[in-house]
C-alpha cells in the first residue's frame, strides 16, 4: 500500500489507525507465519466506510 500510494509507512499506518479509530475501516492480524518480521496486519472498509 505504502508503494502504490506513494506514501511512507510514518505517513500511511497513522492515517489507517484514524481510520480505524473512526469506525470507516476495519483491521485483523494476519495468522500465517512471519518468521524476523512483525505479524501482518489486513485492513478492509466497514459498513461506514463504504
Amino acid at each position: 500500500m505504502c508503494r502504490d500510494a506513494g506514501l511512507g509507512p510514518g505517513t500511511l499506518y497513522p492515517i489507517l489507525d484514524r481510520l480505524a479509530e473512526g469506525g470507516w475501516i476495519t483491521s485483523y492480524t494476519g495468522t500465517g507465519p512471519h518468521p524476523g518480521r512483525p505479524a501482518r496486519r489486513f485492513y478492509e472498509l466497514a459498513g461506514s466506510g463504504r
